[in-house]
């Protein structure tokens, strides 16, 4: 018997590719991707994912500059609302690993600030000092000017970051 590799299914409907006795047709077997197919596919997918990777690398470094001058703001404000609620007296700050002192004790900060764009041991690490970095350096995460000689009121700096805030780069 041949077959045209066209047979009636159960509910009258032509079921191409299968012959009467249940194996394939040559025609169906045929039916698939070529390797040229597939290299383009392949190709398409390289040139897509070296346009898109690059976008997101620096996506990281980003999100560490962003997190950091969220927590210097969220710093300072806890400085400024401590010294109005409390008759232009400052919190006592002290240097070394996250010791923000009255600020944490009295709930003004909730959680020890660390400076992610430094990043490493010393994210949280306070040093006393008269102005922001002129350079990068991972020695320390923060920089606090106490009010007194001259200064009415303290003010805080994010490592890594210059006196307008913007990032100093590692380099």
């Amino acid at each position: 018997m041949i077959s045209t590799g066209r047979v009636l299914n159960g509910r009258g409907r032509l079921d191409e590719g299968w012959t009467s006795g249940g194996t394939m047709s040559y025609r169906s077997m045929a039916r698939g991707f070529t390797l040229v197919e597939i290299l383009i596919v392949v190709v398409i997918l390289g040139i897509l994912s070296a346009i898109v990777v690059p976008q997101f690398s620096h996506a990281t470094q980003d999100s560490k500059e962003q997190a950091t001058l969220s927590q210097l703001r969220h710093l300072r404000n806890a400085v400024a609302v401590y010294g109005l609620q409390h008759n232009n007296h400052f919190p006592d700050i002290s240097e070394g690993e996250a010791s923000w002192g009255e600020l944490q004790e009295l709930g003004y900060l909730k959680a020890h600030p660390v400076n992610h764009y430094v990043g490493g041991n010393n994210a949280k690490l306070i040093v006393f000092g008269d102005g922001a970095p002129e350079s990068w350096s991972s020695d320390y995460g923060w920089i606090y000017r106490p009010a007194g000689d001259g200064f009415a009121s303290p003010d805080i700096w994010a490592a890594g970051f210059d006196e307008n805030d913007d990032p100093i780069s590692p380099e």
